[in-house]
């Protein structure tokens, strides 16, 4: 059996059976609960009064009622039909305004059952007064007819404590049998009392509609049918705000989380371009302590001599012959008390060549190195000692 909990929704219905008003404890009851692939007992028990019922079971979950005892009229009706051709079969003359009427077809019969509608609010209010639900009201014990395919019984009939049912030739009889107390059922999965069998047929009946039940006093529980429809908008419209405010707050927290992780990589970010910027400004002061070093060594890194005199003795041809390089040479002569005022960036260079085409073709392999800005001509002429023509250039870096 299970066990019930927090009751929101629709889905549960406890079944009330009300049996012979002399005996002891005349109320039993049955609560179930209708799940997604079976239906499930959640508790069962009996009770003298209404009152004493509603104790256990509480008011939130729907009530369906059923009412068979001494002041219930029975009867058979073999054919099915509409319940307005059913009711002078099995009730000539009664007087329909005052009667409360169930029917229920089975296999070709109907079973009828009637009482007075006075005696039927007589037990109807003791439930109301309490503040209970009764969402559907019974007469007779026909709907113990819808556990047989539970029970597993013949077709031809059904004991169920105090009824028996035979059908034989499209005909439906019922029978009053004495009742075992201690008797009990097999219910598909679930073990109860066969007295409280008629309650859990109730509750079935209600948890899993069938049209071949009918009543005449459907008026009777309109009012709380609509609280129970009042009930479940009202839950569903709580449990909808429920969920809103879950995705609501969940969006803000993911949102928080967002900010303060985009947060902490901007932080860190930061950090990270003040250590660099801090390690950059450290590397340029430092070279602007060596290329201050380098110059007043006169060994500037941006003017090593030796790179400069090797890259323009890498371009000479065959057949020039470079006598004297000077680089960075004196603008002057030297003189006592002046100072010293030196061409940076100018290369003479002194040489012999035969051909002026082959120096001109080499002055403009000049101008293409890397790092000469250009190449001047300053003389050429023809050697004393009567070999080749000796020439002076200027390169600029």
């Amino acid at each position: 059996m299970d066990q019930g909990g927090l009751y929101v929704g629709a889905g549960q219905v406890v079944g009330v059976a009300i049996g012979p008003l002399q005996e002891d404890r005349p109320y039993t009851w049955v609560h179930l609960r209708r799940g997604r692939k079976a239906m499930h007992l959640i508790a069962h028990g009996t009770a003298a009064t209404a009152e004493e019922l509603l104790k256990t079971t509480g008011t939130r979950v729907p009530m369906a009622l059923c009412i068979d005892h001494e002041r219930c009229v029975h009867r058979a009706v073999a054919a099915e039909g509409p319940l307005h051709d059913l009711l002078p079969l099995a009730f000539p003359n009664a007087p329909v305004d005052d009667l409360c009427v169930s029917v229920r077809a089975h296999s070709g019969a109907s079973g009828c059952s009637m009482m007075r509608r006075a005696q039927a609010l007589e037990l109807l209010a003791p439930f109301e007064s309490a503040g209970a639900r009764v969402v559907d009201l019974t007469i007779g014990p026909w709907d113990l007819l819808g556990l047989a395919p539970l029970l597993g019984s013949a077709d031809d009939a059904l004991t169920l404590h105090r009824s028996r049912f035979v059908r034989a030739e499209g005909s439906l009889r019922l029978e009053r049998v004495d009742a075992d107390g201690a008797a009990m059922i097999q219910l598909g999965p679930d073990r109860l009392p066969a007295a409280q069998a008629l309650a859990f047929a109730t509750a079935w009946a209600w948890a899993v509609p069938t049209e071949a039940r009918a009543s005449t006093h459907a008026d009777l529980v309109l009012g709380a049918r609509s609280q129970e429809k009042a009930r479940l908008r009202y839950e569903r419209l709580l449990v909808g705000a429920l969920l809103l405010f879950v995705i609501l707050f969940g969006g803000e927290w993911a949102l928080q989380r967002t900010v303060a992780a985009e947060r902490a990589r901007t932080d860190g970010n930061v950090q990270d371009r003040v250590a660099l910027l801090k390690a950059v400004e450290q590397e340029r002061q430092l070279l602007q302590e060596r290329q201050a070093l380098a110059q007043a060594l006169g060994v500037d890194s941006l003017r090593r001599l030796a790179v400069q005199a090797a890259a323009i003795a890498a371009t000479v041809p065959a057949g020039i012959r470079l006598d004297r390089l000077a680089l960075d040479p004196l603008q002057a002569p030297l003189q006592e008390r002046e100072p010293v005022r030196i061409a940076r960036g100018v290369a003479l260079v002194r040489g012999t060549c035969a051909r002026t085409e082959l120096l001109n073709a080499w002055m403009d392999s000049l101008r293409t190195v890397r790092g000469v800005r250009g190449v001047r001509l300053l003389g050429y002429r023809l050697a004393a000692d009567g070999g080749d023509p000796v020439f002076d250039l200027e390169i600029t870096t």
